[in-house]
């Protein structure tokens, strides 16, 4: 893979500076107001504009990007960067500032979770109630739960043998939906299926498709890193 320039590098670390800092910059500190009041069932501020929380979505996204960034290149300090990149997420995942029902936190939980900060993600998932739109299966992976990430698995798998023999299968619907649900369907049987293979290893040890299957999760990882985020929110809602 090709280096990022100097220019792109400088950039990363300038916005890592700024956005990330020892303090919260005021656009950040607003969000973390409304959502501290939010949660305790108090009003909303006043001065809270509609368009905010997708600017701070986008912000949080950009964030996530500019560590990425600079975790290749070496660049010291990305991770507290990603830890407040989860920050934002896990703010913006309260249900009125997520009109949209994305599945925020478990994007929250990922992002904590490549910050390292583990428990910071599990406490995140044990206290949010699962909404319809977020993908157990992600759920499981992130609590690190493998015994029940693997009987989702199983569950998912046989709802999908099950569709293919009343001739309803998954793969087969919205053919007409245009090519970004069908990838969409591809990439969550791909990503299931190395899922798969992982609680295989570390069940039973001995694993023949493992290094296949990590090989696989990073070209997977390669489509949802620089293609759209949006992409990778529906991917999150339709992995179930």
């Amino acid at each position: 893979m090709a280096q990022p320039s100097r220019e792109t590098l400088d950039l990363a670390s300038e916005l890592q500076n700024r956005m990330a800092g020892e303090n919260l910059i005021p656009s950040f500190a607003k969000l973390y107001s409304q959502y501290t009041r939010l949660r305790e069932g108090r009003p909303g501020l006043n001065r809270w504009r509609a368009d905010e929380a997708s600017n701070r979505l986008d912000d949080a996204i950009t964030l996530i990007e500019t560590c990425l960034i600079n975790q290749e290149a070496g660049i010291p300090g990305w991770e507290e960067s990603m830890r407040r990149a989860g920050e934002l997420l896990e703010w913006l995942s309260h249900p009125e500032l997520n009109p949209n029902n994305l599945p925020i936190h478990l994007l929250s939980a990922a992002t904590y979770q490549l910050a390292g900060y583990p428990a910071r993600a599990s406490g995140l998932l044990n206290e949010s109630i699962r909404q319809e739109s977020e993908s157990e299966i992600l759920r499981l992976l992130l609590k690190a739960d493998f015994p029940g990430l693997l009987n989702q698995i199983v569950a998912y798998w046989s709802e999908e043998v099950s569709q293919n023999e009343l001739g309803n299968s998954r793969s087969n619907l919205g053919v007409s939906q245009g090519f970004e649900v069908e990838l969409q369907k591809k990439i969550v049987k791909e990503t299931i299926s190395c899922l798969g293979v992982l609680c295989s290893f570390a069940r039973w040890g001995e694993e023949s498709r493992l290094e296949r299957a990590i090989n696989k999760l990073a070209n997977i990882n390669k489509v949802l890193v620089h293609g759209d985020f949006f992409l990778f929110l529906a991917v999150g809602k339709t992995m179930l």
